[in-house]
C-alpha cells in the first residue's frame, strides 16, 4: 500500500479496490486519505472530509458510503457523521450527521443501509435511501454481543460472524423478510486474543 494503515476499510467498486481511512500503526489520529487500486497499481484519491478509523463502509452502485468511527487512537472521540464518495466524479460529500458508532458493520440491502452492532451498541439501525430519511430506531438487536465482527448480505439476508465478549465464536443471519435471527454452525467454538474478521460472499457461476 502507499501508506501504512490499521483499522481501515477496503471495498471493491467494479474492478477497482479502495483503501479508506484508518490510522498509522503507532499514530494518534484517523486518516482522511484514500487509495485506489486497479490492474495498473495504486494511487491517491480525493481525501475524506473527516479522518476516521474503526469505522465501516459499504458500496451502493458506484458510490461508497462510510460512517462512524473515531478520530483518535484511544477511541473516545467519535466521528459523528456519514460521508459519500462518488467514484465517477471523485468527490466526497457529508450526507448524514449525528451518527456515533465504532467497530461495527455496514451493509446495503433492499434500498436501505444497515448499521450492525458495534463496541458498545448491539442494535441494528437502517437508513432508507429512497425516502432520504435519517437513521431509524433500532429494528433489531444482535443475539450475541460482539467485540469484533464482520457482516455481508446475500439473498436479502444479513450475515454476522465474529468474536463475542465471552471469547466465543458467533455466526448468525438476520432474514429481512421475517425479521428473525438464525444461528449458524461455525468451525471453531472459541477465539482467544485479538481478532480481526472479514467475510467475502462467493457465488459460483451457473453451469
Amino acid at each position: 500500500m502507499i501508506q501504512d494503515r490499521a483499522d481501515f476499510c477496503a471495498v471493491a467498486v467494479g474492478e477497482k479496490i479502495y483503501a479508506i481511512g484508518g490510522r498509522r500503526n503507532y499514530g494518534t489520529g484517523g486518516k482522511q486519505s484514500v487509495e485506489e487500486y486497479g490492474g495498473y497499481g495504486g494511487y491517491p484519491c480525493a481525501r475524506m472530509r473527516h479522518g476516521r478509523s474503526s469505522f465501516a463502509a459499504c458500496v451502493v452502485g458506484t458510490q461508497i458510503y462510510v460512517a462512524g468511527g473515531v478520530k483518535n487512537e484511544s477511541g473516545d472521540c467519535y466521528v459523528p457523521n456519514m460521508e459519500l464518495y462518488d467514484t465517477a466524479n471523485r468527490s466526497w460529500t457529508t450526507v448524514l450527521e449525528q451518527f456515533r458508532r465504532k467497530s461495527f458493520g455496514l451493509v446495503y440491502a433492499n434500498e436501505k443501509i444497515y448499521a450492525v452492532g458495534g463496541d458498545v451498541d448491539h442494535s441494528v439501525v437502517r437508513k432508507d435511501l429512497i425516502a432520504g430519511t435519517g437513521w431509524s430506531s433500532p429494528v433489531t438487536t444482535l443475539q450475541n454481543q460482539f467485540s469484533a465482527l464482520a457482516v455481508f448480505t446475500l439473498n436479502a439476508e444479513i450475515y454476522v460472524v465474529g468474536k463475542t465478549h465471552a471469547n466465543n465464536a458467533g455466526f448468525q443471519k438476520f432474514r429481512l423478510c421475517d425479521s428473525e435471527w438464525y444461528d449458524l454452525p461455525f468451525p471453531s467454538s472459541s477465539w482467544d486474543g485479538e481478532v480481526r474478521v472479514a467475510l467475502i460472499p462467493y457465488q459460483t457461476s451457473p453451469a
